[in-house]
């Protein structure tokens, strides 16, 4: 390594070098935004159609399936799935990974646009949204007082404009409180009186309501503007608009309406800790820092804090600001635990100035990780974190190795200078191997398919740009400081603390490897017995891994210490009933000890997220649906598991009689949907209906399932208005005209608006509610035709009361219905799929109707599938690297052959620990494939460089077995030490992570134990001509 031999003879250089990187480090450190999660391409567009007031039969009818049969050809899609509510068409296109999103975004809009002249007259404007990981509420603002809901709702106004002022918050949505509403309430009789159509009504109030232009006026030598004023000024000036003129005399609107300043009807409530609240949820722009984002708008609240009287306050909650920072403190306790036991470590067995110099690479190597995540744009997050915690136990691996070659060197009776040169020489191809297997088994991961692939793809960057550093400091800073500052440990009399210590490791080392030869002597003759028990070991663990003895949960739920309650009254219920059921909910969740705030939204929840969340049991929207959110924080913050908390309150909501609810609970991690989750398509809605019932009552009986959802709904009671065309005919009546005149007589139709103080205020007119209280109302409602005649509607249509669908569901352009539910602890996904398919093979299908089986066994499959293939890759790349190093074909084989090896230890970590096989445990044992071969690395190349002096194999592999005994078990020692803390979840935040802890910690203890036997017993096997040849001369010497 000539390069590393000058970097000893240029100190100065090196230094400079080396403080630069650590400034620019630094730099880029600050500079890293501060987030949750990585900021990833989520391959989904939302597309929502308002239809205010049609049945879901209807908006399937005239919007959904005009829209599907239009996006179906857009580029890129993968899979269509819409549903066609009471009032709303919602269609979410899940895109392949590699389409290019704004491309697509594009196409959607023209699309849109291309079809909407198809739509009727009272669909409103579309809303096409772009589904970003990152698009979810960083906090809630509540507004509660003991005051009323409309002021209540001006005060949150005032707070919503400051919030919206604040740099990087995208958006800010209101729920709860009251919105002013000017009512037009018409007498029916007296319109038919006056001849008045509501046609001409709302006609006559927008000509009215209006201020226009006249042009320029020259006078004398001043021009004057001219514009005619007939804008509404109050209330009162709305009823004195003329709708008509009969017999010469003005008809003013109030002879025939009652004019009132009132307010709209209420379609949500909102709570907080069972307060009236308006909750104000506020969504960031990307590439923000939440919390800068979080703080600034806590400062808003507790300004207006202080200046509202005691009966109003202004508190936040749900706030991810402080999930992020409680989750780096608990990320760095766990990287400092880490960091303090490699350092613990490298003292005992290396001495503390030595430790020192060693572990310079650490921080090294983490700076120049943070430089390259700075320059390509990366953020601090919960996968970067870890990726850190990760590399503290990887990057001292070659620095250690360097590191103790150079102090044998200088053990051997070298100066300083030439101990650097000749330990870096001998060591520093294989360091660098090493290096390059390790990024060859965690470079692949970045393809792994799926959301959470994409999340994880991050991990591997951050491996790669810190072993980078590593590399730089391993062959450069480290011989250069090595050569200034590494000593010989005084093991004298007179010894400190730290020298007491050191010494204690060396005989600790010593005594390892008086036992270690004799037993890799007995290896070297019995190889084939060695070989066989290692074989048959890896068998027996890939039996136990697929005999179901270790539970495949691939994505099991870590819980964060928040929780949802979705509930759901009878079809047809009031929000004001839901309302009533919300706080008796409400009483008994104060109740429990755990629970530190909640807040409940009634009634509207948002219709894309609810379509959006469901699989993932995120619940409904409209007057039946209510959400609380509950949350009882973190683990350390209580004494029982977020599972007991929700068992005790799960007792509590079974008194209360006819409710459906469930539970969803805030996991860390990304969304994979609901555990179960089974589609069913066909044409006929009744026949999906049975179907789904049946599907239903079998995942009831099934043991282990719990909040089992059927997404088919029947619709409240509805008036059904058929139009006899011929007859409406005849009076020169259109089926258009009678619908919106229905729609305003008992919808009400928003004709203007009116400037109240300093709020535009919808005027709306309507049917007096006297005039719309029974069947008889609608049969009585006037309709009036071109020239004035007026003729009750039911000799117009045939009205009858029926019931509809609230929900119609398609998916790929085939009407479909959803059945999901979540999954126990102590069973997993694939046992309940296992028994429902049993008990459907009794009840299939007919023929034309399709079963699939998703949710998150499909993201389950996916991901299995694909981290498959990203090992396999890591496994052919390591190959080449060893390969190329050892040019030999056979060489690279031994040391692979340490993979299975782990793999037993993978299994037994996990049956011990009571783990199950999930994704992050299958990201471990990726992440070992390149861990585990750097000790086989060291092993045969110190082998070979014993062959080349001279030495013959047998005797090669005695000296080479002992003497690299320190280093490969201080590299494992060390790896395992900076992934224990937060294995053991020591700092908090660990759960999520400890399944890949287990598998690699495991993984490389029993690989590193039988590393040492069966690598120098494969190799006397491989090389098995040397092997005779010096098993002849010792017998002739013998």
């Amino acid at each position: 390594m000539k390069i590393s031999r000058k970097a000893v003879d240029k100190p100065v250089l090196v230094t400079l070098i080396t403080i630069l990187l650590v400034l620019l480090g630094i730099i880029g450190l600050r500079t890293l935004p501060l987030e949750e999660y990585p900021k990833i391409n989520v391959p989904w567009i939302v597309v929502a159609i308002p239809y205010p007031g049609a049945a879901a039969e209807d908006v399937e009818q005239n919007v959904t399936v005009k829209v599907d049969e239009k996006l179906n050809g857009i580029k890129h899609l993968k899979r269509l799935e819409s549903s066609a509510w009471e009032g709303v068409s919602v269609h979410v296109m899940e895109l392949y990974e590699k389409a290019d999103k704004q491309d697509t975004l594009t196409d959607v809009k023209d699309k849109i646009d291309q079809i909407k002249r198809d739509f009727p007259e009272d669909v409103e404007e579309p809303v096409i949204e772009d589904i970003a990981f990152d698009n979810v509420p960083i906090i809630l603002v509540n507004v509660t007082g003991e005051i009323d809901l409309l002021t209540l709702k001006e005060v949150a106004k005032d707070i919503k404009i400051e919030i919206e002022a604040v740099p990087g918050v995208r958006e800010v949505a209101f729920y709860g409180g009251l919105e002013q509403e000017v009512q037009v309430q018409v007498d029916p009789r007296k319109m038919e009186q006056y001849g008045l159509s509501y046609s001409k009504l709302i006609s006559a109030l927008q000509q009215q309501n209006t201020n226009l232009p006249g042009g320029y006026l020259k006078l004398n030598s001043f021009e004057y503007l001219v514009r005619t004023e007939g804008k509404f000024k109050d209330v009162q000036d709305i009823g004195s608009a003329v709708v008509a003129v009969k017999a010469g005399h003005p008809i003013f609107l109030r002879d025939i309406a009652e004019i009132k300043d009132t307010n709209k009807k209420i379609e949500s409530y909102s709570r907080y800790n069972g307060k009236p609240s308006v909750s104000l949820v506020v969504y960031k722009q990307t590439e923000i820092n939440t919390l800068k984002t979080t703080g600034a708008i806590k400062q808003i609240a507790a300004k207006h804090n202080l200046r509202m009287p005691e009966a109003v306050r202004v508190t936040t909650s749900m706030d991810k600001g402080d999930d992020i920072s409680l989750m780096v403190r608990q990320l760095s306790s766990n990287a400092l635990y880490g960091l303090l036991f490699v350092l613990f470590t490298l003292m005992i067995f290396m001495g503390l100035r030595n430790a020192i110099i060693v572990a310079i690479a650490i921080p090294f190597s983490l700076i120049v990780g943070f430089l390259l995540m700075w320059i390509f744009g990366f953020t601090l997050n919960m996968i970067t974190i870890f990726a850190t915690i990760l590399i503290v136990g990887l990057v001292v691996d070659g620095a250690m190795i360097v590191g103790e070659n150079i102090y044998h060197h200088f053990e051997q009776g070298l100066n300083p200078i030439d101990a650097s040169k000749e330990g870096i020489s001998e060591v520093g191809t294989a360091v660098i191997s090493a290096d390059m297997t390790t990024i060859s088994a965690f470079f692949p991961m970045i393809f792994i398919a799926g959301i959470m692939g994409q999340i994880m793809s991050f991990m591997p960057w951050v491996v790669i740009f810190a072993l980078i550093g590593s590399i730089i400091i391993d062959h450069l800073t480290l011989p250069m400081i090595a050569s200034k500052y590494m000593r010989l440990s005084d093991q004298g009399k007179k010894m400190n603390r730290f020298a007491r210590i050191f010494f204690i490791g060396n005989r600790f080392f010593r005594f390892l490897t008086r036992y270690y030869k004799p037993v890799l002597r007995w290896a070297l003759f019995h190889r084939k017995t060695v070989i066989s028990v290692g074989i048959l070991a890896f068998f027996i663990a890939l039996f136990i891994l697929g005999s179901g003895v270790i539970k495949i949960d691939f994505f099991p739920k870590e819980e964060m210490g928040r929780f949802n309650i979705n509930i759901e009254l009878p079809v047809g219920s009031t929000v004001e009933k839901t309302n009533r059921i919300s706080r008796q909910i409400e009483k008994k969740i104060a109740q429990v000890s755990e629970v530190k705030e909640y807040v409940s939204t009634i009634g509207d929840t948002g219709m894309i997220m609810a379509d959006l969340t469901e699989t993932a049991g995120g619940g409904g929207s409209g007057p039946e649906f209510g959400k609380i959110l509950i949350n009882i924080g973190n683990d350390t913050e209580r004494k029982r598991s977020q599972a007991e908390v929700i068992k005790e309150v799960d007792l509590m909501l079974a008194e209360i009689p006819g409710i459906r609810y469930s539970f969803f609970e805030v996991e860390m991690g990304p969304p994979v949907g609901r555990p179960v989750a089974i589609q069913i398509s066909g044409e006929d809605i009744q026949e999906l209906k049975k179907l789904s019932q049946v599907v239903e009552g079998h995942l009831e009986a099934i043991p282990g399932t719990r909040n089992v959802q059927n997404s088919f709904q029947e619709s409240k009671p509805q008036v059904s208005i058929k139009v006899d065309r011929t007859k409406a005919a005849k009076y020169g009546i259109s089926a258009q005209e009678i619908t919106f005149q229905v729609m305003a007589a008992f919808l009400g139709y928003e004709a203007t608006e009116i400037m109240l103080g300093d709020e535009l205020v919808d005027v709306r007119v309507i049917n007096k509610e006297v005039h719309r209280r029974n069947f008889e109302d609608v049969l009585d409602t006037p309709i009036f035709s071109m020239v004035g005649m007026k003729v009750p509607l039911g000799q117009l249509a045939r009205v009858e009361i029926t019931k509809g669908i609230n929900r119609i569901q398609r998916r790929n352009l085939r009407r479909s219905v959803t059945v999901g539910c979540d999954v126990e602890e102590g069973y997993t996904p694939q046992d309940i799929f296992a028994s429902l398919q049993e008990r459907m093979e009794s009840t299939p299908p007919p023929q034309g109707y399709v079963l699939e089986y998703g949710g998150e066994e499909e993201e389950r499959r996916r991901s299995f599938e694909s981290i498959t293939r990203v090992m396999f890759l890591g496994l052919v790349l390591i190959f080449f690297v060893l390969t190329a190093q050892f040019d030999s074909f056979k060489q690279p084989l031994v040391i692979l052959f340490t993979v299975p090896l782990s793999i037993i230890g993978v299994v037994t970590g996990l049956l011990l620990t009571q783990l199950t096989f999930s994704f992050m445990a299958f990201v471990g044992v990726v992440a070992l494939v390149g861990i585990v071969v750097n000790d086989g690395i060291v092993l045969v190349d110190f082998i070979n460089q014993r062959r080349r002096r001279g030495v013959d194999i047998i005797s090669a592999i005695l000296d080479a077995g002992p003497r690299r005994l320190r280093p490969v078990i201080l590299t494992t020692v060390t790896t395992i030490g900076g992934l224990l803390p937060i294995t053991l979840n020591l700092g908090g935040g660990g759960k999520f992570w400890a399944p890949l802890g287990v598998s690699i910690i495991f993984g490389l203890l029993f690989a590193t134990m039988l590393t040492l036997v069966v690598v120098p017993s494969l190799y006397s096997i491989f090389e098995r001509k040397a092997y005779r040849k010096a098993l002849l001369e010792q017998k002739k010497i013998g």
